[in-house]
C-alpha cells in the first residue's frame, strides 16, 4: 500500500533543512548535472513567483527524507541560498550520495569534499538592465517574500516495509523515464502566442 502526503514548505525552511541533513540523496539517485544557466532559470522562477514542480521524497530509518525526484531543483536552490556553486568542468556530474555523512552541515561537507566558487545571479529588469539578485544581496522585503515562497514536498509512505526498496526503485524509474524534452518548435508554441502558431 502506497500513500502520499503533500506539504507546502517555505524556500528558507527547505534549504535550511537540506543544510541540517533532513533531506538526503539516496544511492540510486542520479548525479547532479545542472549547469549554472539552469540554476539561474530556476532562481528566476523563484523570484518571480512562478510554480516550481513538487519534490518527491520517502522517509528513511534515520527519519530523513530521501529525495526521489527533484534533486536538481533542491540542490540548485540550496546553492542559491549559500551563494556558492560547484567548480566543475563543463560536462561534469557530482554524486552527492557519495559524500560521507558526518555530524556536520551539508554546506560544511560540500566545502570539505568539493571545489566551490562564488555564485552571482544577474537578471534583467523590465528596462533590460542587469541587476544583481544574489540571495545575500536581496532587499529585505524581497528576501522575506522569497523565504516564504512555498515549494510542495510530497512524502511517499510504503507499507509493508519489506517491499520498500523495490517499490522506491519502481517509483524512481517511473518519475524519471516518462518525460520527453520538448522540441524547439514545441517550446516556441508554448512561449509565444500569436495567430502564426495556430495554423
Amino acid at each position: 500500500m502506497i500513500q502520499q502526503y503533500k506539504t507546502d514548505i517555505g524556500f528558507r525552511t527547505l534549504v535550511e533543512s537540506v543544510n541540517d541533513n533532513m533531506y538526503v540523496i539516496p544511492k540510486y539517485q542520479r548525479k547532479y548535472r545542472w549547469d549554472k544557466s539552469r540554476l539561474v532559470a530556476l532562481v528566476d522562477s523563484l523570484l518571480n513567483g512562478f510554480p516550481i514542480p513538487p519534490i518527491y521524497t520517502c522517509r528513511n530509518k534515520e527519519n530523513q527524507l530521501e529525495i526521489l525526484d527533484g534533486q536538481q531543483r533542491v540542490m540548485s536552490l540550496f546553492f542559491y541560498y549559500i551563494g556558492y556553486f560547484l567548480k566543475v568542468g563543463k560536462n561534469s556530474a557530482v554524486d552527492f550520495s557519495a559524500l560521507e555523512m558526518l555530524n556536520e552541515s551539508f554546506s560544511d561537507m560540500l566545502f570539505k569534499n568539493l571545489s566551490m566558487e562564488k555564485l552571482h545571479i544577474n537578471l534583467k529588469d523590465t528596462q533590460g538592465n542587469e541587476v544583481n539578485m544574489d540571495y545575500s544581496n536581496l532587499p529585505i522585503e524581497l528576501k522575506r517574500k522569497v523565504d516564504y515562497t512555498t515549494i510542495t514536498v510530497i512524502e511517499i509512505k510504503i507499507d509493508p516495509e519489506e517491499n520498500r526498496e523495490a517499490v522506491l526503485r519502481k517509483i524512481f524509474s517511473n518519475l524519471n523515464k516518462g518525460g520527453k524534452l520538448l522540441s524547439d518548435q514545441e517550446q516556441r508554441n508554448g512561449i509565444y502566442n500569436c495567430a502564426f502558431y495556430e495554423v
